[in-house]
């Protein structure tokens, strides 16, 4: 699941503060905001076709998270 967050990615969000800091509106922002609903929407996707209410639910955990992340990083934008 996480190969779907890229490295570049990762960077841009261990730095989200300083880089939305200097221009909110650099792309590797919005990229990393775009990768993160992405792939939340990826994980509800594919845990929609399990018969496991279990993995069904821990994805729809997890898809809150990367969801509630990129509103997260969405704000940071805008202050």
């Amino acid at each position: 699941m996480f190969e779907a967050i890229s490295v570049e990615t990762f960077n841009t969000l261990d730095q989200i503060n300083a880089i939305a800091a200097v221009n909110p509106d650099d792309p590797r922002v919005a990229a990393a905001i775009s990768q993160l609903r992405d792939t939340a929407h990826a994980v509800l996707a594919a845990a929609a076709a399990t018969p496991d209410s279990y993995a069904r639910s821990t994805a729809k955990a997890v898809h809150d998270g990367l969801v509630s992340a990129a509103a997260i990083c969405e704000r940071m934008r805008q202050t």
